[in-house]
């Protein structure tokens, strides 16, 4: 297939499609990025491409973290703490959504007994 097909049939954003062919698909199809068909394991790592962008990875994060999976057991630790780090993140962006509810929740208990 190619890439405006899958983009298609998998509804897949242009920006993940981009993200994959300019970080991720020349690790394994060398000089010849964005050229050529996409297969089954192309849209596998499309698919982590957008997990990782969901995640909040930035896209040259992105390229780096499928390099270091190429490299296998040797940068698992670096990985690992990549993660960790994104998932700090998350749970920083969770507790100030909390905070906010809570003040919400006052306002309204606040407008609730007038």
């Amino acid at each position: 297939m190619t890439g405006e097909e899958i983009r298609k049939r998998f509804q897949i954003p242009k920006a993940a499609l981009a993200v994959y062919d300019n970080q991720v698909r020349r690790l394994f199809y060398g000089d010849g990025t964005g050229e050529g068909e996409y297969d089954d394991r192309d849209v596998e790592r499309i698919g982590m491409v957008m997990a990782y962008q969901r995640m909040g990875f930035e896209d040259q994060e992105i390229g780096a973290f499928f390099r270091m999976e190429q490299e296998g057991e040797a940068t698992r630790e670096q990985r690992l703490h990549i993660l960790k780090k994104h998932r700090l993140c998350i749970l920083d962006e969770i507790h100030k959504k909390e905070r906010i509810l809570g003040e919400l929740d006052f306002l309204r208990y606040e407008l609730g007994r007038v």
